[in-house]
């Protein structure tokens, strides 16, 4: 079996593995999803993140990425419609949100688990290998 890459956000596809497709669960219905490899980018490519919470007391991460990430993420994300993307922290997916516009420089991470797993993503993100 294949290994998950450490810390990296990967495109995913629901439906059926692709080849070279690696088999892992999404947390938030406990269902298979396979992630396409490559990743998009990895936390070499993330410039800053910051914690943050908004009025409603949601607590999430501000990501911005290098400007070489920013090129990869918005050349993969040009046409997200369906698209989901896989936050991957530790060989293990913290969260696969479907995309409503393409990203680039940088994006906010909110919603199921970011509460209970804030603190892994950061450090994950910040770590530099």
């Amino acid at each position: 079996d294949a290994i998950l890459r450490p810390n990296a956000i990967s495109t995913c596809d629901c439906r059926a593995p692709t080849p070279g497709a690696l088999k892992a669960v999404d947390p938030a219905t406990q269902s298979p999803i396979f992630l396409i490899t490559p990743p998009i980018i990895s936390a070499t490519d993330v410039a800053t993140v910051q914690r943050s919470e908004d009025p409603s007391d949601v607590h999430s991460l501000t990501v911005n990425l290098t400007s070489s990430g920013s090129k990869k993420l918005a050349a993969a994300t040009a046409k997200p419609a369906g698209m989901r993307i896989a936050f991957v922290v530790n060989g293990a997916v913290m969260a696969a949100p479907a995309l409503k516009v393409p990203l680039s420089s940088g994006f906010r991470i909110t919603g199921h688990g970011i509460s209970d797993n804030r603190e892994g993503l950061f450090e994950a993100l910040t770590k530099r290998p």
